[in-house]
C-alpha cells in the first residue's frame, strides 16, 4: 500500500458513516460482481434495490430475483430461505449477504441455496462474527470459519476470508455507539477525535505483518465467502 493510497483511504473514511464491516462487504461484492451474471437469486433484498449500501449494481442483461420473507420489503418473491420456492438448478448465482445470522435454521438455508443453483453456480455469502447484535427482525447466530466450512461442505469450492480484524471490530463498536444512542453529544466528543487513528489502524490491519505483530489474526469482524457448486 503506497503512502498516497493510505492518505486517500484515511480521508475517505472520515466522511463515511457506514460500519467498517459494511465497507468491507461493499468492496468485496463490487470486486466479485462479474460472477453475478445470468439468473441471480438475491436473498433478503428489496425488489429493484440491488444491494443498497452494499454497492452492487444489477446489470441490465441479468435476471435478478429478490426474495424476502417480509411483504413490506416488496420483493419479487415472498418466501423463506429455508424453503426456497424454486426448482432445482434454476439459478446461475446467488447472493446471501448479511442474512444468514437472521435465519433460525442456517444449515437448511445453505442446503436450499445449493439445491437451486445449477452445477458450477456461485454463491456470494457474508456472515458477521465479532459484530454487535442487530434485529431484522431477529439475530440468532455467529459462525466461526470452521463451522461455515462444515455447513458449506456440499459445495465443490469454498473460499473464506475475514472482512476485518481487531481495528475493524473496535471501529464498528465506536461507529455504532456514536450513531445508535441518544447520548450522541457525549460520544461525539469521545469518539470523533479517535476516528482518524481508528481509520489508520483499519487500513494498516490488512497487511499480514501488522496482523502477525499484534496478534490480530484470530480477531475478525466477519467472513466473506465465495462458494461454487
Amino acid at each position: 500500500m503506497s503512502l498516497t493510497e493510505l492518505l486517500n483511504g484515511l480521508s475517505r473514511g472520515l466522511f463515511d458513516h457506514r460500519t467498517y464491516r459494511r465497507r468491507a462487504v461493499d468492496r468485496w461484492l463490487v470486486h466479485h460482481r462479474t460472477l453475478l451474471s445470468g439468473r441471480v437469486l438475491d436473498i433478503g433484498s428489496k425488489k429493484g434495490a440491488g444491494r443498497g449500501l452494499f454497492g452492487l449494481d444489477r446489470r441490465s442483461g441479468d435476471r435478478w430475483t429478490a426474495l424476502d420473507l417480509r411483504v413490506e420489503a416488496s420483493p419479487d418473491v415472498v418466501g423463506r430461505g429455508e424453503a426456497l420456492p424454486f426448482g432445482d438448478g434454476v439459478f446461475d448465482a446467488a447472493v446471501c449477504s448479511e442474512v444468514i445470522e437472521h435465519v433460525v435454521d442456517a444449515e437448511s438455508l445453505l442446503r436450499e441455496i445449493y439445491r437451486v443453483l445449477r452445477p458450477g453456480g456461485r454463491l456470494l455469502l457474508s456472515s458477521p462474527f465479532l459484530y454487535p447484535i442487530h434485529g431484522d427482525p431477529h439475530d440468532y447466530h455467529r459462525f466461526t470459519e470452521t463451522r461455515l466450512r462444515q455447513m458449506l461442505g456440499r459445495f465443490r469450492k469454498v473460499q473464506i476470508e475475514p472482512s476485518g480484524y481487531f481495528a475493524s471490530v473496535v471501529g464498528d463498536v465506536a461507529v455504532r455507539a456514536l450513531h445508535g444512542t441518544s447520548r450522541r453529544r457525549f460520544y461525539k466528543y469521545v469518539f470523533y477525535p479517535l476516528f482518524p487513528l481508528i481509520r489508520l489502524c483499519v487500513l494498516l490491519e490488512r497487511h499480514p505483518l501488522v496482523r502477525a505483530l499484534y496478534g490480530w489474526e484470530g480477531t475478525v469482524s466477519g467472513y466473506l465467502i465465495l462458494a461454487e457448486k
